[in-house]
């Protein structure tokens, strides 16, 4: 508070936020490469397949790779839900049309959004003042600050400043703080050399693409009675080494050895929350499932966890021992006679 804030425009060319250009986005079912009567199965498979391609991580930060992956995102963001899938069927599958109606600047919007309308999940999101939404919020998502405040005050309200923020996947799980030092600038928008620093409480159970909102953190007033900006944190969960995400749920592949999948016993799984001991029931099979409950993400805003899917790896020996070979030869002998025939041989002994 009291201190300069940097215009929108300024400080987004100066760290790489540029605007997209403006043209017309791809259909969203085109987008994902699924038939407009495509299931929320096929939806999601076709999501995960284009993320894992697309993801920066994946492609050495390539700016072409990483607009696909966010095109990918705000696609299947609509798509997966109900409400926002059936508004965007109305407008005839018109993704121009939906993003204008939906979110000023792209991306989410004042009536969208995962979470709600007021939420900040895959939106701007609004904050409730009595119970009642603030319709100069509202006004100010729409035309860039405080439009309807009243003749000059509107023009004399800072800009937005957006920013981005590289988390990762057990940091988004746990919730956290992040200080930001960003740079100050007068209200001409013009750099002073200084910085600022701005700490930002990130919610557990953030995904990429969730953008949280800050009033009064971004430019300052370009006039007197106008107010600052607000400065608007977009999320960017990494991909994790061991975890892969499937919206509040991960999934895990943990090795089996060979004996223990046929014998039982247990083995070490990595969760969130640190390592557990699971058990495995003799003659697990190679790719076997196994759910942990409540051990996934935090559901942002709703409470609750999801799962985790540990997908059991059966590791078969490469390089056996002579007695070890010789004890899978008589354990294959045995196994390949018949179940009568078994019996009669173990009699004999």
């Amino acid at each position: 508070p009291g201190a300069a804030r940097p215009p929108a425009a300024s400080f987004g060319a100066s760290r790489g936020f540029a605007a997209a250009a403006a043209a017309a986005p791809r259909g969203y079912y085109e987008e994902l490469g699924v038939a407009k009567g495509a299931s929320a199965g096929e939806i999601k498979k076709a999501y995960h397949r284009l993320a894992k391609k697309y993801h920066p991580d994946a492609n050495g930060g390539d700016e072409g790779a990483q607009r696909r992956f966010q095109e990918v995102q705000k696609a299947y963001e609509c798509l997966k839900d109900p409400d926002k899938k059936a508004r965007y069927d109305a407008l005839g599958g018109n993704a121009s049309a939906y993003e204008q109606g939906s979110s000023p600047g792209g991306g989410g919007g004042p009536f969208g959004g995962a979470g709600g309308p007021f939420g900040a999940q895959g939106g701007f999101g609004f904050q409730a003042r009595g119970g009642q939404v603030d319709m100069e919020d509202i006004m100010r998502e729409f035309f860039g600050g405080g439009a309807f405040r009243g003749g000059g005050a509107a023009r004399s309200d800072g800009a937005t400043v957006q920013v981005e923020v590289d988390i990762s996947l057990r940091e988004a799980a746990k919730g956290m703080r992040r200080a930001l030092n960003l740079p100050e600038m007068d209200a001409a928008g013009r750099q002073t050399g200084s910085t600022r620093r701005v700490e930002v409480d990130i919610p557990a159970g953030v995904s990429s693409g969730v953008r949280l909102q800050m009033q009064g953190y971004g430019a300052p007033p370009r006039a007197q009675g106008g107010r600052a900006g607000d400065l608007l944190v977009q999320v960017r969960v990494r991909a994790d080494p061991v975890f892969e995400r499937d919206g509040d749920d991960v999934h895990v592949e943990t090795p089996v050895p060979f004996s223990t999948a046929a014998l039982g016993g247990s083995v070490r799984v990595p969760t969130l929350d640190g390592d557990i001991s699971m058990k495995v029931t003799p003659g697990t099979q190679p790719g076997a499932q196994l759910r942990l409950r409540s051990r996934g993400m935090p559901r942002l805003q709703q409470g609750g966890r999801g799962d985790q899917f540990v997908h059991l790896k059966v590791e078969v020996p490469r390089h056996l021992s002579p007695r070890a070979r010789e004890l899978l030869e008589e354990l294959r002998e045995e196994l390949d006679r018949p179940a009568g025939a078994r019996g009669r041989r173990a009699a004999a002994f």
